[in-house]
């Protein structure tokens, strides 16, 4: 088994304009596959995750954490987002040493760090699917 699977119970819920609840991690997840997960390196070029099982994406580790923390950004500075992402998210992260600083990150392993844009992005687009109303529930 690969380290990419969908998240299973680790789950945020959104309010949507209507006020309804409901778990949207997996409508993030599944377009963090269909827009990150085939430019990876870590994969085939076709979305398939290629990480071995001892190991675990960054992205699909820290879903929620991620999401939660876009979601709380309120800037159109890119800078805004990385220092919220490292304070928020990497400082969680096993492999950060206690000076700040990441082998991963350095090595160009860390998913998280390699397609920041990619993935503010893709949390900003499901945010204005949610405020426009397009954001479709998953109810579990």
């Amino acid at each position: 088994m690969f380290g990419c699977e969908a998240p299973g119970d680790r789950r945020i819920e959104l309010l949507t304009r209507h006020g309804k609840k409901g778990n949207g991690l997996n409508s993030y997840w599944e377009l963090v596959q269909a827009r990150i997960c085939p430019k990876c390196y870590s994969g085939d070029k076709r979305g398939n995750c290629m990480i071995s099982a001892g190991s675990e994406c960054s992205l699909r580790a820290f879903l929620p954490e991620i999401v939660t923390t876009i979601n709380n950004i309120h800037s159109h500075s890119y800078q805004a987002y990385v220092e919220a992402l490292r304070n928020n998210v990497c400082i969680n992260c096993d492999v950060r040493r206690p000076d700040g600083t990441c082998w991963k990150r350095e090595a160009l392993e860390c998913a998280l760090d390699r397609y920041y844009p990619l993935v503010i992005e893709t949390v900003e687009r499901v945010k204005a699917d949610v405020r426009n109303d397009r954001f479709v529930q998953t109810v579990s």
